[in-house]
């Protein structure tokens, strides 16, 4: 790892990805770059100086001179400030990624347990889930071991969160996200459709053990976003009658006009479910205790973490914090 000098010529320092090198390892010639990605991780655009007194040429003149670091190889820590092109030149807002809450009744919402406040809580296996409790009494807890039984996923909503602009607008096609990437520790747990039956496709598992989804959605003729599993849809359709006719849509928690949605369910992987030894939840995480549905706290062992959740088209994404528990007796 060293800063790069770029006190004169412009240097150009590319790397590739883990899936790339992956590619290249396979040595049997299917190995093509296809694309590319940049970003302004470590600029400070607060540098551009409109008073330089040497005039406009002199600006930019610290941004272009601000040491940065050699490409990382690392996917954890790199790009995370992707940048995008727009031929529309009239684009004032851009579209974000936020957790949605508030729809669907309780469903979406937090866990509220004084343990766990703010996180999505996955139980990794049924004896967890049996002291729990089956009702949904507490938000935010997911059953990882059969999460068709239990009401509880994930939302997030994309689109334009500013009121200067009316939510019966429609966004341009640049701005409507179609695609997603969800982004997990595969040692713990993977994504589902609400009604458990489907797996979005996994792309690939990086060295950190990490691994990747992807979630893609087509129109049909009627214009309707779709997906298989059901894991990307609008939030309101984008005709302009649905728009105007569901624009005080109450489940959005975007202030302007919505684009698409993603919901999903976290299933616990069959080593952590299976392992009495706790041996992830030694070595990755730590003791606390949790609340059933009578107002009991039982000890367990839990693992924190985060989901990522990637919009390809802007590039924006969003972490999602769970913790996954298991009931320890001997705690």
């Amino acid at each position: 790892m060293a800063f790069l000098d770029n006190s004169g010529d412009i240097i150009l320092d590319a790397v590739l990805t883990d899936a790339g090198r992956l590619a290249m390892a396979r040595g049997d010639g299917t190995f093509k770059i296809v694309s590319f990605a940049l970003s302004d991780d470590e600029i400070d655009y607060g540098l551009y100086n409109k008073n330089h007194p040497s005039g406009s040429a002199y600006y930019d003149l610290e941004i272009l001179q601000t040491p940065v670091l050699e490409a990382i190889t690392n996917n954890s820590v790199s790009l995370k400030s992707k940048l995008v092109s727009y031929s529309d030149p009239n684009i004032l807002y851009m579209p974000v990624l936020k957790k949605n809450t508030v729809a669907d009744g309780k469903n979406t919402k937090l866990s509220t347990d004084s343990a766990t406040p703010g996180l999505y809580v996955i139980a990794a296996d049924q004896t967890t889930m049996n002291k729990i409790g089956t009702v949904n009494a507490q938000p935010g807890v997911l059953n990882g071991v059969n999460p068709a039984r239990r009401a509880s996923y994930v939302r997030i909503d994309q689109g334009l969160d500013t009121t200067e602009l009316p939510k019966d607008r429609r966004l341009s096609p640049d701005q409507l996200e179609t695609q997603y990437t969800i982004e997990m520790d595969n040692r713990l747990g993977f994504p589902v459709s609400l009604n458990g039956n489907q797996r979005p496709n996994l792309r690939f598992v990086d060295d950190d053990n990490i691994a990747t989804y992807l979630l893609s959605s087509t129109r049909d003729r009627g214009g309707t976003l779709t997906s298989t599993g059901g894991f990307v849809s609008d939030i309101v359709g984008q005709s302009r009658e649905e728009i105007l006719t569901q624009a005080t849509d109450t489940e959005s928690v975007l202030a302007g006009p919505p684009g698409s949605k993603i919901q999903f369910k976290l299933a616990t992987t069959l080593d952590l479910q299976s392992d009495t030894n706790y041996f992830l939840f030694k070595r990755l995480g730590g003791t606390s205790t949790f609340t059933d549905s009578a107002g009991a706290a039982f000890n367990v062992r839990h693992i924190d973490t985060l989901v990522r959740v990637t919009a390809l088209t802007t590039g924006y994404s969003i972490d999602v914090p769970v913790r996954f528990i298991k009931y320890d007796s001997s705690l």
